[in-house]
Formats: C-alpha cells, sequence, structure tokens
C-alpha cells in the first residue's frame, strides 16, 4: 500500500486526475443539492384570502399565487373572543354580536365548503370558503359582511409537495 501512494505522489498526472476527480465529484454532489433546492422553491405555493362582491352574492376564497400546489392541512377561523374550526360559527359569532340578530344570514342558502387535505392546483387555483347571496342592492348586508370578515383572522396550514408546511395568516389583508 505505501508503495502505491509512493508511486502516484511520483506521477504527477495521475496526482492530477485523482484531484480533479474529486474536486468533479464534490462539485457535482453541490450542484444537485442546489437544483433541488431551487426545483422546492420554484414549485412553492402561495396562499392569500380574496373576498369578492358580485351581483347577487359575496364570497370568500382562498387562491394559490404559487407555481405549485397547496395541501391544505387546516384552517382556523378567530374572532376577537374564540377560535373556530368551521366558517359557519364564526361569522354567526361575529354578527350577534355586532347586529345583535341574524337578519341576513340564512344558513340554508350558505355555502361552506369543507377544507381540511383539499389541495389548491398551482397558478391561480382557488377553492371557495364562503359564499352567501344577498340582494342585489342590499348595502347595508354588504357593508356589514366586509365589516365582518375582515375583523375575522383566518389561519391557514398546507404544505407543499416536498412536505415543507407552511402557515398563512390573514388579518391585515384587505377582505
Amino acid at each position: 500500500m505505501f508503495e502505491f501512494w509512493c508511486k502516484l505522489i511520483d506521477d504527477p498526472a495521475a496526482l492530477s486526475a485523482i484531484f480533479i476527480s474529486c474536486l468533479a465529484l464534490i462539485f457535482t454532489i453541490y450542484s444537485g443539492w442546489k437544483d433541488r433546492k431551487h426545483k422546492q422553491l420554484t414549485v412553492r405555493p402561495l396562499i392569500c384570502g380574496l373576498s369578492r362582491t358580485t351581483h347577487g352574492s359575496i364570497e370568500l376564497n382562498l387562491i394559490n399565487n404559487g407555481f405549485g400546489p397547496a395541501i391544505l392541512t387546516n384552517i382556523t377561523y378567530k374572532t376577537e373572543m374564540d377560535l373556530y374550526t368551521s366558517p359557519l360559527y364564526a361569522i354567526e359569532d361575529l354578527i350577534s354580536r355586532h347586529l345583535g340578530t341574524k337578519y341576513f344570514l340564512n344558513t340554508e342558502t350558505i355555502y361552506f365548503h369543507s377544507i381540511n387535505n383539499h389541495i389548491i392546483e398551482s397558478n391561480g387555483g382557488k377553492i371557495q370558503i364562503f359564499k352567501s347571496p344577498i340582494k342585489p342592492f342590499d348595502h347595508f348586508a354588504k357593508k356589514n359582511y366586509h365589516k365582518i370578515l375582515s375583523e375575522m383572522t383566518i389561519t391557514v396550514k398546507y404544505k407543499d409537495l416536498y412536505g415543507n408546511s407552511y402557515t398563512k395568516i390573514i388579518d391585515d389583508e384587505p377582505l
């Protein structure tokens, strides 16, 4: 074994070849690691909330503006007092606190979506959390819905394709 190392030291071409091979191996491993990191970032989901009023309804959507799908794991709705897993109870709580009545909340016509383990497709994919029909010219109801939705903090927990977990808190965004 000692003779092998002595011959290697005496032959600069062999020593250079081993050195270059080691550098190439290190560079290949580093490049693979950087490439994997880059791919993880390019398929990262980016969730945001959006409230929209159309001619006959008001709705609350989660939109994925990232380049990879978002796998929703948990959504909670927080009011001043309580934490809810359903938007129905959170909205009922806020309405009863602000208006003292549930006059425009007809739970038979309101659409709530079960969210957990749902996948939102990438680049503009959306899921509707809440939708309620309102009379087209009922500005009082629209104003109150916007006030109520803006006082609710929504915490969305989701994962990407690689299993990395993310949390998005929607409270300061205008809903």
